[in-house]
């Protein structure tokens, strides 16, 4: 596994305050600058935009890596589900900023354990 990929310490940071975010949210412990779902919600999008900016490792496993491709199609629908909710559109399955930010978290740790296996198969 290469060096920059899971010891990134930035990345690793980001991946504690989504988790932060996610947490204090769904427990309703207050955080600074974050005093709603939907400010969560948008917390949580620019945080894991950021880690997958960090974390995406093209450079060294080509944009073809299926674990490459499967993380980029993720991170299109997630980032689809983000601003469908954000802009007030409908969707199926999904009532509220706060169930919306837990599919988001849900994803990005698909999207971790992803990156995980890339390294380990590679």
């Amino acid at each position: 596994m290469p060096a920059t990929s899971l010891t990134n310490p930035l990345l690793i940071l980001l991946g504690l305050l989504s988790a932060g975010v996610v947490t204090g949210t769904l427990t309703g412990t207050r955080l600074p600058l974050i005093h709603s779902d939907r400010s969560a919600l948008i917390a949580l999008v620019v945080l894991g935009m950021s880690m997958c900016a960090l974390g995406m490792q093209t450079v060294t496993y080509g944009w073809t890596n299926p674990f490459n491709l499967a993380g980029t199609i993720l991170g299109a629908l997630a980032l689809a589900l983000a601003a469908a909710v954000l802009l007030g559109a409908r969707v199926p399955y999904i009532g509220s900023d706060r169930s919306a930010m837990i599919v988001l978290a849900a994803v990005m740790a698909v999207k971790v354990v992803l990156a995980v296996m890339r390294g380990m198969v590679a």
